[in-house]
């Protein structure tokens, strides 16, 4: 079970009564006198004998100034927590501690946990399993919460950093379980591999020897279904002396793809060190970026030869499938990458030219049937 918070002591309403009564210098008496009540009844009352009824409440607040909301208060709040916990209140109380801190219904559907139903001692199991802790004790994540919005270009009002560290802790895990490159990371091999994006992009499997070639520089990949109120694309962390690119699939597109990896490439390439062991990002972000941010959006752009295509986007035309299709041919890039960047640019409406920002899951999941896109 989690740890039960509880008050020091469980003050009763007739010690405020107390007070009241030396603050103005009164007996018991007197009080009974002015609310017309028995003594008996005032005195078992305050020694809480006896609960405070709404009756009661209303002369008491006529007496004192108060309102009678407060007395009630006072006394539900008091008889509340001499109840002793019952195992259903206890089972009840910590279902709602993991239920605060984790999408638990979207992890039972993608199964990262096993769903049990009710049984608040297999779920907490599971949970346990799952972060690697002995007790249902969040304080962990929630010391990491300022951390994870610090690393985080997802800086929505809607974003949840609880949800977030809960799809970093997936990603972790998976890289446990990936294949271990041999070496240490190699930053250089992997700007070489970053700044090749391009004949990646057009080459038969490109994913699959782009992955495979940041393997050889010390790079795991990971593809984990983003989760609700994050708004990942992807992310950059250390795992041991190596490092990791992870990926969600938010968008399932082409040119999301080569982008996000030039991204995270960049972060590893440029960023990632002891004291910013991970970043966690998102494509839409509010324009509220840090430094580390900014070089990563340039580090892709320059990748992807992207100022390249804003001179080819300034030149006059409309833009056509022949059109899209030559630049792309004579640049080497894929044109799906060419029309993302002129949808995101505005130089192309985000209805036109569709077909060629072709999905990459199917790619992936070929590699790897667990990273099938997820409905």
């Amino acid at each position: 079970m989690g740890k039960q918070l509880k008050p020091f002591m469980n003050i009763p309403p007739g010690d405020f009564i107390r007070e009241e009564l030396e603050s103005r210098d009164w007996k018991q008496e007197d009080l009974a006198q002015i609310v017309d009540l028995s003594p008996k009844h005032v005195s078992r009352i305050i020694t809480g004998a006896d609960s405070i009824s709404q009756d009661v409440a209303a002369r008491l607040a006529s007496a004192f100034g108060q309102s009678a909301e407060y007395w009630m208060n006072l006394e539900a709040q008091y008889r509340a927590r001499l109840v002793a916990p019952t195992k259903q209140t206890l089972e009840i109380a910590d279902r709602a501690l993991i239920y605060n801190h984790m999408p638990i219904r979207e992890m039972f559907r993608l199964g990262w946990l096993k769903d049990v139903g009710r049984d608040a001692a297999a779920l907490a199991a599971e949970v346990l399993a799952f972060w690697g802790i002995t007790n249902l004790d969040f304080g962990f994540m929630d010391r990491e919460v300022a951390m994870c919005m610090r690393s985080s270009a997802a800086l929505r009002k809607r974003f949840n950093p609880r949800h977030a560290l809960t799809w970093l802790r997936k990603a972790r895990l998976e890289a446990d379980a990936a294949a271990a490159p041999k070496g240490g990371l190699n930053r250089k091999a992997a700007e070489r591999i970053a700044r090749a994006i391009p004949a990646y992009s057009v080459a038969p499997d490109g994913v699959t020897h782009f992955l495979r070639d940041m393997t050889s520089c010390g790079i795991r990949f990971v593809c984990v279904p983003h989760l609700p109120q994050t708004f990942l694309d992807g992310a950059a962390f250390f795992h041991g002396k190596q490092a990791v690119a992870a990926y969600t699939l938010r968008y399932d597109r082409v040119d999301h793809f080569w982008f996000v990896m030039a991204h995270e490439l960049g972060h590893i390439c440029r960023h990632l060190r002891e004291d910013e062991p991970e970043f966690l990002d998102s494509v839409d972000s509010d324009g509220r970026k840090s430094a580390e941010e900014n070089e990563a959006d340039t580090f892709a752009r320059e990748c992807l030869g992207m100022d390249a295509m804003r001179a080819f986007a300034n030149t006059p035309g409309r833009m056509t499938v022949q059109r899209v299709c030559e630049y792309a041919d004579q640049t080497g890039v894929h044109p799906g990458i060419v029309v993302g960047f002129l949808q995101h640019e505005k130089f192309l409406s985000p209805r036109h030219l569709n077909e060629f920002k072709e999905p990459v899951s199917k790619e992936l999941s070929r590699m790897n049937p667990a990273w099938k896109k997820q409905p």
